[in-house]
């Protein structure tokens, strides 16, 4: 099963991210799982990989939402003084 939920995250990740947002994605998985692992233990067998795999789904996509978030420093000029009058 962790192949197969790295390889969900790898593709819903992997046009825009590269291999280390879908092995992060996999790690907060599993630390969900395991602070969910009550509820998790007391779904019928046949429920919990779907249940699971909604979960690396979730984190895969709120991986995307904090990138998009983050503003490149390549992009913002922090020496732009084109509005400062340099005549004395």
């Amino acid at each position: 099963m962790n192949v197969k939920m790295y390889n969900i995250s790898f593709n819903i990740l992997k046009n825009k991210f590269d291999a280390f947002d879908a092995e992060e994605a996999l790690a907060q998985t599993f630390l969900k799982i395991i602070d969910n692992i009550d509820k998790i233990s007391k779904l019928p067998c046949p429920q919990i990989e779907p249940h699971c795999v909604i979960i690396v789904k979730n984190e895969s996509m709120n991986i995307i939402r904090k990138r998009e978030k983050l503003v490149p420093t390549e992009d913002v000029d922090y020496f732009d003084h084109s509005d400062i009058d340099h005549s004395i």
